[in-house]
């Protein structure tokens, strides 16, 4: 993607850089000019599934439910056009796919596993299945 084809604006939100995308859309770095703070957009592009807008609002439903030290904070949900987007705590740091990378402490890998079965416990006593749990999706 160019900066050309940067989106400079998502909502509120001014958008400073792409992070990633994917099969569903894109994730962009913002900053919400209200409070100063640095976001992540997940902006996502709907295609001509008919359905694709209510699985989406499913989804900010039930990430706004969950409630975790380990698991990403939704902050807000949008419609910019008519293109949803879903307003998350910015993680910094490493996805575990890089962090698995380099050799790491035992410990330091208990950790990290521990972490991640404590979010899914979490999640799954709220009755909230995560259907796409990969390295790519997991902050370090």
């Amino acid at each position: 993607m160019t900066a050309a084809a940067l989106p400079a604006q998502i909502g509120k939100y001014r958008v400073l850089r792409l992070l990633g995308s994917g099969g569903m859309g894109r994730v962009y770095l913002a900053e919400d000019p209200d409070i100063g703070r640095q976001v992540a957009i997940k902006r996502v592009t709907l295609g001509a599934d008919p359905q694709a807008r209510e699985r989406f609002i499913r989804e900010a439903q039930t990430m706004g439910r969950l409630n975790h030290p380990n698991i990403v904070t939704l902050l807000e949900y949008g419609v910019d056009g008519d293109t949803p987007f879903l307003v998350l705590e910015f993680l910094s740091g490493e996805d575990l796919s890089q962090w698995m990378l380099r050799p790491q402490r035992l410990r330091a890998q208990l950790d990290a596993m521990l972490g991640i079965a404590e979010a899914l416990a979490a999640a799954h006593r709220m009755g909230v299945l995560h259907r796409d749990l990969k390295p790519e999706n997991v902050r370090v």
